[in-house]
């Protein structure tokens, strides 16, 4: 029988924050390759944060 309840666990809650952090910022870091952009991808990636805190609130 397979334990469900892992992804519940702490590290994996962790872990699944820690890779959407580094693929917003691999996001932006690729929308900052053109200096002209970079405004627009820093604007945006502010704008995620308040979706980020509230998915840490629903765990």
């Amino acid at each position: 029988m397979k334990n469900r309840h892992l992804n519940d666990s702490p590290f994996f809650r962790f872990m699944s924050f820690a890779g959407d952090v580094f693929l917003l910022h691999l996001c932006w870091l690729l929308g900052c390759v053109l200096v002209i952009t970079a405004g627009a991808s820093t604007t945006a990636a502010f704008a995620l944060r308040p979706a980020f805190a509230q998915l840490e609130q629903q765990h």
